[in-house]
């Protein structure tokens, strides 16, 4: 058998066909096959909730493996047989460790994915749902998730010998070049009857009025080639009902992020090759090819006497661009970024007041693209050099000029800043990343206040080629007024982002350059924790900020900074995927190549379902530490009573267990998780790990409640005057008892009382009494225990096997409303036990936030030294925390979320 090697160049391209091997391996190396694989094989979030539960259940099955020796020791002095109190052993493991936690643990989840589909939020990562509610920082792109879907043409600039004519919409008043160009310079086809692409591209086509027939249309015989015209062209365009005036795209270089334009070649109608026609014939094809060029017959009659000598005569500038016309095979197209455009074409076709003009144009938040040029004349290039050449080739070889500029403009949503402000105030920090001119992108993040009005920006871009310097990076403050000061230095800037008083934004390039090795941490850690602002980034700059912002850059070298944040993503687009696959939560706001990558998918065309999906988080993860410490509980205060039975070789029922685990454990802990999230985010974010002080004082102490008052129950049992302890048999067969009556009832009544304090609301979920099936379970638990308590029938006794109420081993009535009143005060205290732990917790919180605390971890910590790790609360300022004094008169408030754990009080 023979195998063929097909090897790929950068993942992409067949480069040979030869049989030589099998591949065993393909290395993904090419930006675009990394792309892939960030998509196909993301990194692992990392999750510590199944390791602290493990954890934490070991500690637990250590404390009860030492309560059993001790019920050993008594099983054996009163004649138990060793195998007997093995097989005991491994039963009382089975209750200490609940093998329903797991499933218990995901109901919440669960409950949760269905809320979000009713709001039309589907989920198929759902561990996405957990990391949702501790979210530190959600990043969104711009165009259509931010802004509406669509852009509006608001004008056309046109470029005439270097100067800026009036704007204008109506193609009839425009240079010919225009609306050719919008026309041709695209990716659209037809597909069937709809014209798809680029919704950008289509909406430049639109306002073009032109036609296009493209290859596969023509193919069908909707439309004959034109005369002369290459049977290889892509796509015909024409104005309406002018097909003799149109032009062939024979090339067709795709948007590129990276590039940040694209380019088609057109070929001119009449422009076949060697010319073989009559004088008037070639006349005829020169004015075509003038038209095709931009250049009017008015102006070829005054500047040409006879269109036959127009090639002996070319001793005026006007004369030689009328030569280089009349001799134009092609023409060159080109539409991106204006200020890459803007080094590609040639000088003198720049208006003086370019950056002035696209300035104004952006600080109204309004999207500038380029529109430019190049006549490829005959003889200019090679032979075949047109289809042979790279796009890069073709933009050195053939003279560009700028011929305009096309001004859209992208309006926000209505509830854009309603939500950014939500996300703000819940102490989640928001930032803008997107592929638009930074200075757009600023005025769009002031409109949707990620960033706040009225404080200066400083923009970070890479250094220029060729400056003398070691910095990467050319600094600048874009003031409020529009102005901008290049003259700034990074020892006067950066501590003023540190503190607050400049906000923070970055470009592509600028990023790029500081990710370069060695890493300048004094420039990465202002970016990474006050950038609110990154403009033109590519998609791979999109998916290596996510990475940064959360576990780190994969395959950087040492030194390269990482934040550990939880990060979420917001975008609409094909160039989002990588990012949203690399967040912790991706929520894409398309149904289309964004729902691929992203672990949900909102059919909302709004940021408003990050709102949902946070919410939902929250409740969520702390629905599963309330369920958690409540099947810990449980299991504490069955495995006690256990052992507390084993000491008097006594054994709970059957029927007893069962009612337990199926009526009350089964039952509490499933309807837990249906609680609704709150409406309004809180501050305060739940914990971010079982194993934390909240939750570790607040069950212990709930734990402990429970032991004291099983052993008041019995204390309260010794009083009984004709009371005689039992001692059940060795086998452990003895059932019925005083003490297995006592110890069941009061456990009944401890698990109703674990669920209600475990199953708290404030401040991510609705009170208990919202959830009407865990108040009627709970309501009817209560009425069966009370009449449990108070009752003597065949169930109470064949089934339940519990005492009846006459002398020498039943309780009398007194003794059973006593046992009432224990279980009451129970309750009080393990509400009292829970306030304890939250005001402890409180006084912990405010203590951290104290100057002497702060001093200490600074003095520990040389980031928070150097300012990096200072948290930043909502209404004060970054210079009076970190100076450890109040905020100067007069400051402005900061906006931008703490970075540090959250206070043990965040259950609260």
């Amino acid at each position: 058998m023979s195998f063929v090697v097909t090897g790929l160049a950068c993942g992409c391209a067949v480069c040979s066909r030869v049989p030589v091997g099998l591949v065993a391996i393909h290395v993904l190396k090419c930006c675009s096959c990394c792309y892939c694989r960030s998509i196909l094989y993301p990194r692992d979030s990392s999750e510590s909730f199944v390791s602290d539960s493990l954890k934490f259940i070991a500690v637990m099955l250590v404390a009860c493996i030492g309560i059993f020796i001790w019920a050993a020791v008594v099983l054996a002095s009163v004649g138990a047989q060793p195998t007997r109190i093995v097989v005991r052993f491994f039963d009382m493991i089975t209750i200490a460790v609940p093998p329903a936690l797991p499933a218990c643990l995901t109901i919440a989840t669960v409950f949760s994915i269905g809320r979000l589909r009713k709001i039309g939020i589907y989920v198929t990562g759902p561990h996405t749902i957990t990391l949702a509610g501790q979210l530190d920082v959600v990043c969104f792109d711009k165009t259509g998730t931010l802004t509406v879907q669509g852009l509006e043409l608001q004008s056309i600039v046109p470029v005439n010998n270097g100067r800026f004519e009036p704007s204008s919409t109506d193609m009839q008043q425009l240079p010919p070049d225009i609306p050719r160009l919008l026309a041709s310079c695209h990716g659209l086809a037809w597909l069937g009857d709809t014209l798809v692409g680029d919704p950008l591209d289509q909406k430049l086509f639109a306002a073009s009025g032109w036609t296009l027939q493209d290859k596969q249309q023509q193919n069908g015989g909707m439309a004959a080639p034109p005369a002369g015209g290459s049977g290889q062209q892509l796509a015909l365009v024409h104005p309406p009902g002018r097909p003799d005036a149109g032009a062939s795209v024979v090339r067709r270089f795709e948007f590129s992020s990276q590039l940040q334009r694209n380019l088609v070649v057109v070929k001119l109608p009449g422009s076949a090759g060697a010319s073989t026609t009559t004088p008037a014939e070639d006349g005829g094809h020169a004015l075509a090819a003038a038209d095709a060029a931009g250049i009017t017959e008015d102006l070829l009659g005054a500047a040409v006497p006879s269109l036959g000598s127009v090639h002996h005569s070319a001793s005026s500038p006007a004369l030689a661009g009328v030569a280089a016309a009349t001799t134009a095979t092609h023409v060159l197209y080109v539409k991106g970024s204006p200020e890459l455009i803007k080094t590609l074409v040639q000088g003198s076709s720049v208006p003086p007041d370019f950056d002035r003009v696209l300035s104004e144009y952006t600080r109204e938040g309004l999207r500038v693209l380029a529109l430019a040029r190049g006549v490829v004349a005959a003889g200019s290039l090679p032979e075949g050099a047109v289809k042979q050449y790279s796009q890069q080739q073709l933009e050195a070889a053939v003279p560009l000029e700028l011929v305009g500029l096309a001004v859209l403009a992208n309006p926000l949503r209505p509830d854009t800043s309603g939500a950014i402000q939500a996300l703000q105030k819940a102490q989640i920090r928001t930032a803008m990343v997107t592929g638009d001119h930074v200075r757009t992108a600023v005025s769009v993040a002031h409109l949707c206040n990620i960033l706040p009005v009225g404080r200066p920006v400083l923009l970070m871009d890479a250094a220029p080629a060729g400056t003398i310097g070691s910095s990467p990076l050319a600094l600048s403050v874009l003031y409020p007024d529009g102005s901008v000061n290049h003259t700034v230095s990074r020892a006067a800037v950066l501590p003023q982002v540190m503190m607050g008083e400049l906000e923070c934004a970055v470009t592509g390039k600028g990023f790029d350059a500081l990710l370069i090795p060695p890493y300048d941490q004094e420039l990465l850690q202002p970016m990474l924790r006050r950038g609110s602002v990154f403009a033109r980034m590519s998609p791979d700059n999109k998916r290596d900020l996510t990475e940064l912002l959360g576990s780190g850059l994969q395959g950087a070298g040492p030194g390269c900074p990482k934040l550990g944040l939880h990060v979420g993503f917001c975008g609409d687009g094909a160039n989002d995927c990588g990012a949203l696959k690399a967040a912790h939560v991706g929520v894409s706001l398309c149904e289309a190549e964004a729902s691929v990558a992203a672990p949900m998918t909102s059919k909302q065309q709004s940021i408003t379902s990050m709102i949902s999906v946070v919410a939902e988080g929250r409740c969520a993860l702390l629905a599963t530490y309330q369920i958690f410490q409540f099947i810990v509980g449980y299991a504490m205060a069955q495995a006690f009573a256990t052992n507390l039975m084993y000491t008097h070789a006594l054994q709970m029922g059957n029927y007893q267990y069962l009612i337990q685990d199926l009526f009350y454990i089964t039952i509490l802990a499933a309807l837990m998780g249906y609680t609704e999230p709150r409406k309004a985010l809180a501050r305060s974010k739940p914990v971010g790990r079982v194993l934390s002080l909240p939750l570790i004082l607040s069950l212990c102490l709930q734990i402990a409640v429970v032991i004291v008052f099983q052993l008041v129950a019995l204390g309260a049992l010794h009083r009984i005057p004709w009371y005689t302890p039992t001692v059940g048999s060795p086998d452990l067969r003895t059932y019925i008892a005083p003490e297995t009556t006592v110890i069941y009832l009061i456990n009944l009544a401890q698990f109703i009382i674990l669920g209600a304090v475990f199953n708290k609301g404030y401040p991510h979920r609705q009170p208990l009494w919202t959830n009407w099936g865990l108040l009627v379970a709970m309501i009817l638990q209560v009425l069966f225990l009370i009449y449990s308590l108070f009752s003597v029938d065949p169930f109470t006794i064949k089934v339940q096997q519990l005492v009846g109420k006459d002398p020498p081993k039943g309780l009398p009535d007194a003794f059973r409303a006593g046992l009432l009143a224990i279980m009451a005060v129970n309750a009080a205290a393990a509400v009292l036990a829970e306030v304890l732990s939250t005001y402890s917790l409180r006084l912990i919180a405010k203590g951290q936030t104290s100057s002497w605390w702060r001093r200490r971890k600074g003095a520990a910590d040389p980031a928070m030294r150097q300012g990096l790790l200072g948290p930043v609360l909502l209404g004060s300022t970054m210079s009076g925390q970190i100076s450890g004094k109040g905020s100067a008169p007069g400051s402005l408030p900061v906006h931008l979320p703490t970075l540090q754990p959250p206070s043990g009080a965040a259950l609260l």
